[in-house]
């Protein structure tokens, strides 16, 4: 195997210009945190949640114990739905305990 020697060449400028536009639309929109709008499809609107099955889990619970609560909710895929979980009316914040 033979080695080949590599030569850099350094340009006097960096070119600031975009060759794709649109793409930088794209790239700072995320970057903002927005997703772009799609022209060609329209915003979708869900209807409010519906619980299809009712929270279960343990119904008593020692200091210190671990807990696993599960419900099924309606719709499926809302990119808005949010849960919150309360105890005695504070927020139990995902990874608590």
């Amino acid at each position: 195997m033979t080695l080949v020697p590599v030569v850099f060449v350094a340009k006097a400028s960096i070119q600031l210009e975009t060759q794709h536009p649109e793409g930088m639309r794209k790239i700072q929109q995320l970057e903002e945190g927005r997703a772009p709008a799609r022209p060609d499809e329209p915003d979708r609107v869900f209807e409010k949640p519906i619980f299809t099955q009712l929270l279960t889990g343990p119904s008593e619970l020692w200091e210190g114990q671990h807990a696993h609560f599960e419900c099924r909710v309606v719709p499926v895929g809302d990119p808005t739905l949010r849960f919150e979980w309360f105890v005695n009316g504070i927020e139990l914040k995902m990874g608590m305990f």
